[in-house]
């Protein structure tokens, strides 16, 4: 079997939205202010890195295009169907995408043959439970009210311009971002972009974003060079006063996630804005009354 390539971030935010959420082609292209074109290339790098070396390179890279369209959007063109009639290197390359995508979460197992709209609609129709023994009921999770496709588009974006270094600071001084800030996507707001560092210096970073979209209020949050651990929190802090406002889905320690935190949480302190610091820990028990171990913090007001 060849090896499989690490993906790069603005590729598996590409992918996420694709494969989870149902997005278009010209929909991600507009949250990143990038052509369909340029989107579907993503998709195809994404899945070429997925698949393997071995079974890219007997392509020709239009070929992987076509069979990349059929993998994320579901709805293969006769193309693409002669194309996996009539060639085994576009069956291997195919059938080792999806066993990739199965392994990092994008694609269930048992849902490789469903098409892309079968997937999501069930996607909407699961109830979100999790495993307690993975995972202490967390409300911090990818799932939330209105502003959950708004906040998801603008978190591809973070992770696009964050991984090219365009965001994030290297002080805790340039911690916070500015104020009220349009995105590509129609009717969202950020109203604060947050810097995450470590407290005690290290190599993990992130970003929290305060957003809202049609008068409702979330919190999204990134962060990578995090160790493996399923009990990490999110928190605020007032005059002193923590408020925890749930817990993130594990952090794995292999796979191209591996040491990558991402959430979102929807009802918010109205007040948000004016609290003092947001931070991510990492703890030992299920219902903390205040931070254990802070792994990432910034600075919301001040």
């Amino acid at each position: 079997m060849s090896e499989r390539r690490e993906l790069a971030a603005d590729q598996l935010a590409v992918l996420k939205l694709l494969l989870v959420r149902g997005r278009s082609y010209e929909q991600i292209g507009e949250a990143l202010k990038t052509d369909a074109p340029g989107v579907r290339r993503r998709a195809t790098d994404a899945l070429s890195a997925l698949a393997g070396e071995r079974a890219s390179a007997g392509l020709a890279a239009s070929d992987r295009e076509l069979l990349s369209d059929a993998i994320v959007l579901g709805a293969p063109d006769p193309a693409a169907t002669a194309l996996l009639d009539s060639s085994p290197e576009a069956r291997a390359f195919t059938r080792q995408a999806k066993e990739a995508l199965v392994a990092e979460g994008l694609l269930p197992a048992e849902e490789t043959g469903a098409s892309r709209s079968e997937r999501v609609d069930r996607e909407a129709e699961k109830p979100r439970t999790e495993d307690a023994s993975a995972s202490p009921a967390p409300s911090v999770s990818r799932t939330g009210g209105a502003i959950l496709l708004g906040v998801l588009a603008a978190a591809a974006v973070l992770l696009v311009l964050w991984q090219t270094g365009v965001l994030g600071g290297e002080d805790d001084k340039g911690s916070s971002g500015s104020t009220t800030t349009a995105t590509a996507t129609s009717g969202l707001r950020v109203l604060k972009q947050v810097n995450l560092l470590p407290p005690g210096g290290g190599s993990a970073k992130g970003i929290a974003q305060v957003a809202e979209q049609d008068g409702q209020r979330g919190i999204s949050v990134i962060g990578q060079g995090l160790p493996a651990s399923s009990f990490y929190a999110l928190w605020i802090s007032k005059g002193g006063r923590w408020s925890r406002l749930g817990f993130f889905p594990v952090v794995r320690a292999s796979g191209s996630a591996a040491g990558r935190l991402s959430g979102f949480v929807a009802g918010i302190p109205a007040g948000i804005l004016g609290y003092d610091r947001i931070v991510v820990s990492r703890e030992k028990q299920s219902d903390p009354r205040s931070p254990a171990q802070i792994v990432l913090a910034g600075r919301i007001s001040g």
